[in-house]
């Protein structure tokens, strides 16, 4: 039976070892009680004590090196602020589960007792610390096991052998030698077309109908390699689950290939698709400019490399196209850094670099 004044438990003669209240089923006078009970007890210090001060003190330090370490969460990039309020989160996150536990166990009235809070929250911080860090380390770990898996099948594929390898292993160093070998062969086009196009939206490139002709024709050749490429690996990607399924391979076997394919493909797959998108839009608006340009040659004139258009109707005209075309080329190049900074992203998540992906010659 508790006390009903302090909340403590009473003795076995009914009596308050703290406040030395009676129970309201006994006399209320102390004569009254039996009197072969022991001396009271004297009120136990209802604080903590120092050393669990320090306890407490040395499981928050903890906590705070263990959330200062965790800063550079998966999500944070190069923002300081994500970075920051992750690591603060991780810290209030990890106080949470040891102050409730502890709360319930020895900081609620009928059961108060600092000494056990103290201990029972220390402990608990400390386990629920330990617990991250071994799932860290172990996340680490498989990251690093992975790492070493993508290295070595990227070696594979810029060598042509696959010796060693399972099925699967060899199925995927053979489609990533295939995407390889097609990126050289875009890229060597690319760096034979660029310099024709780079004078693009210039004055020079209006100065005659020839001009306007040509920058368009060859605007229209190095763009049409981007979107072929694009279109080339994108039927790769989508041939795969035809082409494993011709293999001779456990059925579970490809099953678990093709989610993993599946899996880890799906935001590259986007940001190729987006950017053929945007190119599109560009290339369709840098055309359509170039194509109304030529056809109104007669009012554009170039005077001290600047454009003069003399008609109004053509000019207003000639600035909506030019306008379009420009925010349609910077929208473009945004979708396409976003691209850039995801695979260099990748690259170092797996261990890699731009020029581990060149084949050996």
């Amino acid at each position: 039976m508790d006390c009903p004044k302090c909340g403590y438990r009473l003795n076995i003669h009914g009596l308050c070892d703290v406040c030395l209240n009676v129970s309201p089923a006994l006399p209320a006078t102390l004569e009254s009680a039996p009197t072969s009970i022991n001396p009271p007890a004297q009120p136990a210090e209802n604080r903590i004590p120092w050393w669990g001060f320090l306890c407490i003190g040395g499981a928050l330090l903890l906590d705070a090196l263990y959330a200062a370490s965790s800063r550079s969460s998966p999500d944070a990039g190069d923002n300081p602020a994500h970075s920051l309020g992750f690591a603060f989160g991780t810290f209030l996150g990890a106080l949470l589960i040891p102050a409730i536990v502890a709360h319930l166990v020895a900081g609620r009235k009928r059961n108060k007792n600092p000494k056990r809070y103290a201990i029972v929250f220390s402990a608990l911080l400390v386990g629920v610390i330990l617990l991250n860090a071994f799932g860290r380390l172990a996340q680490y770990a498989g990251s690093y096991a992975t790492t070493n898996e993508t290295q070595r099948l990227v070696e594979h594929a810029k060598a042509g052998d696959t010796t060693g390898l399972s099925n699967a292993e060899a199925f995927g160093a053979n489609l990533v030698r295939e995407i390889l070998q097609r990126q050289a062969d875009y890229l060597t086009k690319v760096e034979a077309c660029t310099p024709k196009v780079r004078g693009l939206l210039t004055a020079e490139t209006f100065a005659s109908k020839v001009a306007m002709e040509t920058t368009e024709n060859d605007y229209k050749q190095c763009t049409d390699i981007d979107l072929a490429f694009y279109d080339d690996v994108l039927s790769i990607y989508a041939g795969v689950p035809g082409r494993v399924a011709t293999q001779e391979w456990p059925q579970d076997e490809k099953d678990d290939f093709l989610k993993g394919f599946n899996n880890a493909n799906k935001a590259p797959l986007k940001a190729i698709e987006d950017q053929r998108s945007s190119e599109r839009l560009v290339q369709s608006s840098a055309l359509a400019l170039y194509d109304f340009a030529r056809k109104n040659s007669a009012a554009i004139k170039v005077q001290n490399g600047k454009l003069v258009i003399g008609d109004t109707s053509v000019r207003e005209e000639f600035n909506r196209l030019l306008t379009d075309c420009k925010t349609k080329h910077d929208q473009f190049r945004v979708i396409a850094e976003e691209a850039r900074r995801n695979a260099d992203r990748l690259l170092k998540e797996n261990g890699l670099q731009r020029d581990d992906l060149k084949l050996k010659q």
